[in-house]
Formats: C-alpha cells, sequence, structure tokens
C-alpha cells in the first residue's frame, strides 16, 4: 500500500507484517472463489462458508480495533530532555491519531475519529463485546453502538492539554480528597500533557 510520496517523488510504502499479507492473500483467494462461482456448493456448505467468514472477518475487526487503540494511545510530551514519545495506555486518545489513520483506514475525518474512540472504549472497557466481535457473535456496527453509550468518556491529549492550561487557576485539594476522587472517578485526575500539539510528529516517528 502507497502511503505517500517523499521529497524526491519517490513511493513510500507502509510495511505489512508477513502474517497479514498471507491471511489478505488468503482472504482474496476466497473471494475470488465466491465470484468465480467454483464448484456446487449445498445449502449446508454455504452455511458454513458464511459462518466461517463471519468469525474470520469478526477476529480480523477486533484485532484492528485493538491495533487502532494501542496507536491512538501514543502522544508526545514535552519533558526536561524534549518531546517523547510515551504510551498512555489503551483507553488514551491522542487527539491526531484518527488524522494520520483516516486514510489507511479508507474514512474522512469524522468516521475516522468516531473509530477511534469507540476503538479505545472496547478495548479498554469492554473486554466481552470485543470478544463477541471477534467470536463473530457480534458486527462491528454494534459493537460501535456498545461503545459509544457506555458512559466512562475516553482520555484525550487536547482534554489534558486544556485541564493543564487552567491548572494555575484551580484550587490546590488535599492530597487525601485527591485519592479519594480518583477512586470514586477515576476519570477526575487529570495528569497534565506537556505539548500543545500532541501527535504532530506522527509521521516522522
Amino acid at each position: 500500500m502507497v502511503e505517500g510520496f517523499s521529497e524526491d517523488g519517490a513511493a513510500v510504502r507502509l510495511p505489512v507484517p508477513e502474517l497479514l499479507s498471507e491471511l489478505s492473500g488468503g482472504a482474496h483467494e476466497v473471494f475470488d472463489e465466491a465470484v468465480d462461482g467454483g464448484e456446487w456448493l449445498t445449502d449446508s456448505d454455504l452455511v458454513g462458508q458464511i459462518r466461517g467468514l463471519q468469525i474470520m472477518a469478526g477476529s480480523a475487526q477486533a484485532a484492528q480495533v485493538v491495533r487502532i487503540a494501542q496507536f491512538a494511545a501514543r502522544t508526545l510530551v514535552d519533558t526536561d530532555t524534549g518531546l517523547q514519545r510515551v504510551d498512555r495506555g489503551v483507553g488514551f486518545v491522542d487527539e491526531f491519531a484518527s488524522d494520520t489513520l483516516a486514510p489507511l483506514l479508507g474514512m474522512s475525518h469524522g468516521p475516522a475519529a468516531t473509530r477511534v474512540r469507540t476503538s479505545a472504549k472496547l478495548a479498554a472497557d469492554l473486554p466481552r463485546t470485543l470478544a463477541a466481535l471477534a467470536a463473530g457473535d457480534l458486527d462491528l456496527f454494534r459493537a460501535q453502538v456498545i461503545a459509544e453509550s457506555w458512559p466512562r468518556p475516553v482520555m484525550t491529549s487536547a482534554r489534558r492539554w486544556r485541564r493543564r492550561s487552567t491548572r494555575g487557576r484551580t484550587r490546590r485539594r488535599p492530597a487525601g480528597s485527591v485519592r479519594a476522587s480518583a477512586r470514586s472517578s477515576p476519570t477526575s485526575i487529570l495528569t497534565p500533557c506537556g505539548s500543545a500539539r500532541p501527535g504532530r510528529a506522527l509521521s516522522g516517528s
């Protein structure tokens, strides 16, 4: 797959792991056989293939969900030694992750942002829903609907930066009250992200 072009006009291709290349090739063979007709299949054979393809597609989609969540969890942080790439953990979403992933997913920015956000929720908070998707018992659309209705919002680098910019104007609370608040509502404790433009260097990392 061509990701773009370098300054000298050479095509820049994304590296695809060998295992995924083999799986993709096998899936194309199954598609070609289905389109060309192939051998006559009984109703049972067709139903078996439909179910098998559902499981295969669900497993691939669930794996992609996890990888999207893992990528979105990485952001740039301003440290004493300069900007560093930091993994905030699955459930965190860098505000520029969807910009990078949109063309890879064949989506415009809005749908890609939704896909990134729901992937973070599925991977971090909804393991049973994710497992049902991988088993072919739940389609991706319904999994995303469940994730969208999940009450806990994802933490983004933009929200962290806004909290950092207003922290100096808020009254400091005793450590005990902070810990109690964290236990009752984990998302109420926001640690600052040092970069005002986290994720800017994604394409160059």
